[in-house]
Parts: C-alpha cells; structure tokens; sequence
C-alpha cells in the first residue's frame, strides 16, 4: 500500500517551495523516492486520518529528501517485508536501521548516522516483574527487527529464563500480549511510553538508512544532503528526538539497575543538600526548610524513587560539595554541570535536569560601562564564566542575590548578573 507522505515539519520547506514556484523557478516534477516503512507502533510509521505520517524515521526521510530534491512515497510492511522489497527493488531505502552483518551482505548503509536506537523488554507488572518473579517468562519478539545479542546477559543478570515466540507484526504481538498468552515481549527502536511496564532498556546502537548494495550513485546522493543536513541543522535528530518524547509525555517509567535497587532497599532515606540563596530558584524561609522551583525536584525524587528524602538546605556552595565527598550527604541537588571538576571533589555527576540562563541587571537609566563592576554570587559560574568576561578584579562576590541587587542600588557595582528567575522575581 503506498500512501503520499507529508509532516509539518515540512510546514516552512512547502512555504519556500510556493514562493520559488511562484517565481517560475522550480520544475513541475521531481523524482520520487519509495521509502519503505514498517508499521511497528507510533515511532516507526503511522499515518493520521489524512494519511500523513508522523514519526522520527518519516520526519528525517521528508527532509533528507528535500535536501536531495526528490519527492517521497511511503511503502508500508513488516520489517521482513520492507527488507525483502529493497532486495527487489520495489523500495529505494529503508531508515532506522541497526546495522549487522547479515543485513551488510544485501545493504549499503548511510555514512552518518541519522539516530540512536535501543531494545526494550516489556513485561506485564514491570520491572518489579522482572526482579521479583519467579520461573521462566515467554518472551514475544519480531523476527524481521533488530534481535538484540544482550537479551541473554539482561535475563541472566535478573536470574530469570526465558523463551521467545516470534510474530508476524507488532498488532499480532499486542493481541497476544494482551491476551495474557506471552508475558511480554523485546522489540528494538521502540518509543518508551507506547505500554506502561516497561522492565529494562539496553543495546544501543547508531541508526541508519540503507539502500540496496547496487545502488551506490542513490547512496552517494543521499549522503550528500546528510552532510550538507548536519551542518545546516546539526541538532536535527536531538530535536526530533525531543518532539516524540514530549508526545510520550509522562508515561516514561523509572527504570532502575540493579545496583541501584539494592541500594535504595538499604537506604530508605536519602540525604540531600541543597545550596538555597536565590529567589524562588532555591531559598530559606523562616521555618529553616528548603522552598522554591527545586523543592519540587526534592520531592519527585521521593515520589519516583520511593524512599524519604531528607533535604538539608545550605547557603554556601563549598559546604554543600563538601557534605557530599565526606559521605555526610548522598546527593547535593543542584551543583553547576562539570563531571571533570565534580570528579575531582571525589563526586559522581547525572546528567543536566534543569537549565538556567543568567541576565545582567542594571540601575534604572544607566548605561553598561566599558570595564563594569559585576556583583555576582560566590559560585562555579563566577569562578568558570564570569572571571573570564570580566576579570577578577571586577567580580564583587556576594553571599545572595538580594546583596547582588543592593550593590548595584547602592552603586558599589554597575550591574548584577543573576539567574533570570531570580531577576524576574
């Protein structure tokens, strides 16, 4: 079935088009390219009521052909059957594709790559299916997608057995599962969020799109557009990326090692310090306790990890840290994001949560001099960031950001640079 693809991303390709048509400077036709789709679920290939596909791989493919000035035509199928359709020649390119040796034999793949995917095993009850069971689990699985080979090492590491059962597609797997006749199921790529019991997520490969191997002149086009793609948009995928996430919502289950499992059941509270010093960021009220933006944090992480925090507010940076590398803390909430220098502390950094952006505020009706005296916070920032636009000699260190903005009412500086948050409050 071949159905005429469209997405809005294309929303400003189609304007320019109108325009240059308008102006008698485009061709009637372009060549039309078949890209084939397997229909394995929201991420990979869907189309809406008017027949147009919303998905990361359709997405990419609509613009990585618009930059190679070809038309697209979505052939949907299985994953065996888009496969054994390139052979044939019945489709141009398949994407999305992790990259194997079998598939190496009768593809040519991209040169870079246009996503990351992963394996997620799905199981009734969840990850605490996965820990806590008991006996042998009957696994569903895809045959014409990616298989991971970490399968094994997963279910060996949770000391649970399993066998599989292949099916023809993903709406034949569904039924089955919901049915109550397989207790879950593997697949690769899959979008989180698309079946709430999600138990683990492992195997991380590069993605790519593939033609057949004799088709080496429609390859080295497309590659083309990809290079001149990633230098005109390089956050093109973490974009695409992020849209389909924020369409997952927040159905994304807390997925835990189990490493971190026994360490929660070890420890059923948690403590946590926070440096406090700026409006409604992070302050102390009267009461002594944590309140502001990251309060909340606080207590989703009680809430998603399910044992008491116990937050201890701070307004110092350096003692903060300190709680954290002496082992009198287990985690300080809000440090600035450097894993070099948090390592050298004896520290261990996540990944960002929050961003802040920073604004320089200035008395009522003057003008920035040409070498201001900035007030500024005692911290990383000004030590990393504001040292080096300013120079030390310029910096007037202070304890919060009420002193900050008395410094420049007061004239002892020309401006403060502080969170924008806390400028706006």
């Amino acid at each position: 079935m071949e159905i005429k693809g469209s997405s809005r991303w294309l929303a400003v390709l189609v304007g320019a088009a109108l325009c240059l048509e308008a102006a008698g400077t485009v061709q009637a036709s372009r060549p039309v390219l078949r890209v084939g789709i397997h229909d394995a679920g929201p991420d990979i290939g869907v189309a809406d009521g008017t027949g147009a596909y919303h998905s990361i791989n359709t997405d990419y493919m609509q613009i990585l052909a618009s930059y190679a000035g070809m038309d697209v035509v979505f052939v949907r199928g299985t994953a065996r059957e888009c496969e054994e359709r390139l052979v044939r020649g019945e489709v141009d390119v398949l994407p999305g594709l992790v990259r194997t040796e079998a598939r190496s034999r009768t593809m040519a793949f991209s040169r870079l790559p246009m996503g990351r995917g992963y394996t997620t095993l799905y199981l009734r009850g969840g990850q605490e299916a996965l820990y806590s069971g008991e006996g042998s689990l009957l696994l569903g699985t895809l045959p014409g997608r990616y298989q991971s080979a970490q399968l094994p090492e997963v279910m060996r590491e949770a000391g649970r057995p399993f066998e599989t059962e292949g099916f023809r597609d993903y709406h034949a797997l569904m039924a089955a599962c919901e049915a109550g006749t397989i207790d879950g199921y593997f697949i690769a790529n899959q979008g989180l969020g698309q079946m709430g019991a999600a138990a683990a997520v492992f195997d991380v490969n590069p993605l790519y799109f593939a033609v057949r191997t004799d088709n080496t002149a429609l390859l080295a086009r497309f590659d083309r557009a990809a290079d001149e793609l990633a230098i005109v948009h390089p956050q093109l995928i973490d974009d695409l990326d992020g849209l389909y996430e924020r369409w997952a919502g927040d159905s994304r289950p807390m997925l835990l090692a189990a490493e971190e499992r026994q360490f929660l059941a070890e420890h059923k509270t948690l403590r946590v310090v926070c440096v406090a010093r700026e409006r409604p960021y992070a302050y102390i009220r009267e009461d002594g306790k944590l309140h502001g933006a990251l309060k909340r944090i606080a207590e989703r992480l009680e809430q998603d990890l399910g044992v008491a925090v116990e937050v201890e507010p701070l307004t110092e940076a350096e003692a903060a840290y300190a709680r954290v590398a002496s082992g009198e803390a287990d985690i300080c909430l809000n440090m600035a994001w450097d894993p070099g220098w948090a390592a050298q502390l004896g520290m261990d950094q996540t990944v960002p949560f929050m961003e802040s952006y920073y604004t320089l505020v200035l008395r009522r009706g003057s003008a920035m001099p040409a070498a201001p005296r900035v007030a500024c916070l005692d911290s990383r920032f000004a030590d990393e960031v504001l040292r080096q636009a300013f120079g030390e000699d310029h910096l007037v260190r202070e304890s919060s950001v009420a002193a900050c903005l008395a410094a420049v009412r007061t004239g002892r500086a020309d401006a403060a640079c502080i969170r924008q948050e806390a400028a706006q409050y």
